[in-house]
């Protein structure tokens, strides 16, 4: 769980912002471990960035999705991502 710059090339552009990611193992999803580790990371951001977050999902990626709304992000638009559907959430503050 963290944020990055990946300086993806992808459009709509995510230059500027901080992307947010996250992996959970297996063993420990449903659990809530997600959602208080995003919270923790993003009280941190709260505090030292002052970029616009985002986040990239598979739309067929219901868990990750319901974590990224859980988090504040709102789905902005459908793309595509190395050949891959992809949506991009932004978070409102």
């Amino acid at each position: 769980m963290g944020l990055a710059d990946y300086q993806r090339e992808i459009t709509p552009s995510l230059d500027g912002m901080a992307e947010m990611g996250w992996v959970i193992a297996p063993a420990f999803h449903g659990k809530g471990y997600a959602v208080e580790a995003a919270q923790a990371v993003l009280k941190w951001a709260d505090t030292h960035l002052d970029r616009q977050l985002c986040c990239i999902i598979d739309p067929q990626h219901q868990a990750s999705i319901r974590l990224a709304e859980k988090c504040g992000f709102v789905a902005e638009t459908d793309t595509t991502y190395h050949g891959s559907a992809t949506r991009i959430f932004l978070r409102r503050t």
